[in-house]
């Protein structure tokens, strides 16, 4: 069986937007309690920025789309080794999901 290669374009558009979705889901109760003095607040706020970053990047430049792709990359490495306690649980298959999403980004780009 051949792969669907017509719909490539399709599927990277599905996947900026599950990425922002998801990220507007996991960080906007923490962004929107506004505690500046947590790391939490920071890390929420890079991933809500990049996120955008990365869905305009496809409306615009290939580096705006890798490099924001690079950056929650990093971010969702640090959140799944951070979530990992020897167990797997779906919260680590989620951060290495998105980890795994960012790491075609940065591999493709905006083909």
């Amino acid at each position: 069986m051949k792969p669907l290669k017509n719909i490539t374009g399709f599927s990277s558009w599905l996947m900026r937007i599950a990425l922002i979705l998801v990220m507007f889901v996991f960080f906007i109760p923490l962004f929107m309690d506004f505690k500046l003095n947590t790391l939490d607040f920071y890390i929420a706020s890079a991933f809500i920025v990049f996120s955008v970053l990365l869905f305009a990047g496809g409306f615009f430049s290939t580096p705006l789309t890798v490099v924001s792709a690079l950056i929650l990359f990093g971010l969702s490495v640090f959140k799944t080794v951070i979530v990992f306690n020897g167990k797997l649980n779906g919260e680590f298959a989620t951060w290495l999901l998105i980890a795994t999403v960012c790491s075609y980004f940065i591999t493709h780009g905006n083909k």
